[in-house]
């Protein structure tokens, strides 16, 4: 189908020879005064070069518009494993851990100066984290233990025991009095204890710094102390009772809600942020 004419029955005119040639020169080979043919501008994403041409056949040829061929969308960024944005943000945390466990364990013994956020909590996150661990550790083998106990007594004794197994759910009530049966509170308290000292003494040092650099005393850090070594001592005997002393329950209760009131303050105290320039315990460490 032929496209409709307007003025009557005069032909539309041809593109002027020059804009005919520098288009033919652009589409194909390129010319000598520096243009690039279309595939190579399409293939590197760039713009194409700016031409006069008639855009349709019916188009009038007495002023010939400005004809742009719209560029290739640009190539997506793509980051390669071990060399992008993310990997180099990784490689910094990194460095900025390895840094604060370096120097927080080579000054245990060093309670003056002070020291940054960024010193202190990736070297408290650890140190929290393989604590945790160790207390794992010693209380599930403990307490598998006196679960194999109990499944022998009910075994052996299923007048006195019952077993009520469900749904991701086991337990087992045993009627009487039968301590053997318990967890060895004595041996495990007194394991725990032995990795919370060890981590008091990777933290101690690194409190007190941290604490100076708020402007305060390192004895802040003594806070939470009296009350975890409270629960330790009575807890064995809490578990060997064989019936609920409330005098003692009570006691137990407020001690731990203390515990935890002194360790939320000791934490904000921790958290905040360093008093600017040299204060009574040492110059600023960010400078």
């Amino acid at each position: 189908m032929k496209p409709e004419r307007s003025g009557g029955s005069a032909k539309p005119k041809p593109p002027p020879r020059k804009a005919r040639y520098l288009l033919k020169n652009v589409l194909a080979r390129g010319c000598k005064s520096g243009y690039k043919p279309l595939s190579a501008h399409i293939r590197h994403g760039q713009v194409a070069e700016w031409f006069k041409a008639a855009v349709l056949k019916t188009a009038v040829g007495g002023s010939l518009p400005w004809v742009r061929i719209p560029p290739c969308p640009p190539k997506p960024v793509q980051i390669e494993p071990g060399n992008g944005c993310l990997a180099s943000l990784w490689g910094e945390f990194e460095m900025a851990v390895l840094k604060a466990l370096t120097y927080n364990l080579g000054n245990l013994l060093t309670f003056t100066g002070r020291e940054t956020r960024g010193q202190f909590w990736p070297y408290a996150a650890i140190v929290f984290v393989f604590s945790m661990a160790g207390m794992m550790a010693v209380m599930m083998p403990e307490m598998f233990a006196s679960m194999e106990r109990m499944q022998k007594f009910a075994t052996e004794h299923p007048e006195l025991a019952t077993i009520q197994q469900g749904s991701g759910s086991y337990s087992i009530t045993v009627q009487g009095n039968h301590p053997e049966l318990m967890p060895d509170m004595a041996n495990m308290m007194g394991m725990m204890a032995i990795v919370f000292i060890f981590a008091i003494s990777l933290l101690a040092a690194a409190v007190a710094r941290r604490l100076h650099d708020r402007g305060k005393s390192g004895a802040w850090g003594l806070m939470p102390l009296p009350f975890i070594t409270f629960a330790s001592v009575m807890m064995p005997t809490v578990f060997a009772q064989t019936f609920a002393d409330m005098g003692l329950f009570f006691t137990m209760f407020i001690n731990n809600v203390l515990y935890i009131a002194a360790l939320v303050f000791l934490v904000i105290l921790l958290a905040g942020a360093g008093s600017e320039g040299e204060n009574r315990f040492g110059p600023d460490p960010t400078l």
